[in-house]
């Protein structure tokens, strides 16, 4: 059976020219070297094991699965989607080959492939065709319908009755029984499709108004999605806690002030605890903003310990990039606060250059898909360490 698979050209599209210029898709982990004569799983998890020592043990389980897919779960035929950080286009093509170990490329691990297209837009197949967890080189996805869609657009078949693009999707999750994350990268995979949009709009000329407006209204939705993400995780984690000792509270949570008639409506039996805790947070929350990292960090100390949130985000990052991308803290927080400050610029001043009044700053599909990206790729490594306590 036909599958489709999604890969990434590396986290700032460092493989994307190697991918067309050789006609295969790679990925890093270079230090596990050679697996052409590793035919099991457990093979893989060994030699990654000795290669990544240092490497926080349910990080490295995350490597093994994703090299075992491009070594022996895609098969001749699969089809795939590459994915480019910086481009609001993605590729699709057609696995020709077996895998091949290639040590004079940036990326060891690849498969060969026939592109078929390489200016797909996302509107074409649906953005849940081109969604994967944000830390993930490999993913395969799941939806019954994604080979006949990828293939109609590749123009190898004639579009079918196809239900309509995004419809069930499907994007696995960090942290299970929370909805935050869903509807985080709901919100992100609408400001990728209002870039693409604009990307559209540039080439084909229109001059009605400014386009690049587009890329303006798809960075401010980004860190809009990751506003809402915040309070909304905080709200879910703060009711998971009420009434379930089992759960690790941090002392912020410890010392979570009620009102005083909230207090006496439990005590008196007109509400419960989990009823009184979810209203005052609804109250209290709507007026929060968590957009700069100081305050998306104070936010998260109510559900986990988080005093070293980002220097643990950036081991995270690092440990799963594939490659030998290393992140500080003090990065994490400077690209992030960049990213909001933009975003200021966008909503409360026009985005206009001072160096050229009234005249706009410059902006471009490739740095808004970027940002986009960056902010969905720190959000699941958020979810990581709150996931960890």
């Amino acid at each position: 059976m036909t599958q489709a698979w999604i890969v990434r050209a590396g986290r700032n599209d460092e493989y994307e020219d190697v991918a067309f210029s050789e006609d295969l898709i790679a990925v890093g982990w270079r230090q596990v070297g050679d697996l052409s004569e590793q035919t099991k799983i457990s093979d893989i998890r060994r030699l990654v094991a000795e290669a990544y020592r240092s490497v926080q043990p349910q990080t490295r389980d995350t490597y093994a699965p994703q090299l075992w897919a491009l070594r022996s779960s895609m098969r001749r035929g699969d089809l795939v989607v590459l994915l480019r950080a910086r481009a609001p286009e993605v590729a699709v093509g057609e696995i020709v080959g077996d895998y091949v170990y290639r040590p004079d490329l940036p990326a060891s691990h690849t498969r060969p492939v026939r592109w078929l297209r390489r200016d797909v837009r996302l509107s074409e197949i649906g953005a849940d065709l081109a969604t994967a967890p944000a830390l993930t080189a490999i993913y395969r996805i799941s939806r019954p319908d994604a080979t006949d869609r990828l293939l109609s657009v590749s123009g190898s078949v004639a579009p079918a009755d196809l239900p309509p693009p995004g419809r069930n999707a499907k994007v696995s999750e960090v942290s299970g029984e929370f909805r935050a994350a869903d509807n985080l990268r709901r919100n992100l995979s609408y400001a990728r499709s209002l870039a693409t949009a604009g990307s559209h709009l540039e080439r084909l000329g229109v001059t009605g108004f400014e386009v690049k407006d587009v890329y303006r209204a798809a960075w401010v939705q980004a860190v809009a999605a990751l506003d809402h993400w915040v309070r909304q995780e905080i709200h879910e984690r703060m009711l998971a806690m009420v009434g379930d000792p089992s759960r690790t509270r941090p002392e912020s949570y410890r010392r979570f002030e009620l009102p005083l008639e909230a207090v006496e409506d439990v005590q008196a039996g007109k509400r419960t605890l989990h009823d009184a805790v979810d209203g005052h947070l609804r109250s209290t929350l709507a007026f929060a903003t968590y957009q700069n990292p100081d305050k998306i960090r104070d936010g998260l100390r109510l559900v986990a310990d988080v005093s070293n949130l980002w220097q643990r985000v950036a081991t995270v990052l690092s440990e799963r990039s594939g490659d030998s991308s290393t992140f500080t803290g003090a990065e994490i927080r400077r690209r992030l606060g960049d990213a909001v400050r933009r975003r200021n610029k966008i909503a409360h001043e026009y985005d206009e250059d001072p160096a050229q009044s009234p005249a706009k700053r410059d902006i471009d599909a490739a740095s808004t898909m970027q940002t986009i990206d960056w902010i969905d790729q720190v959000v699941e490594a958020i979810l990581i360490v709150l996931d960890q306590g």
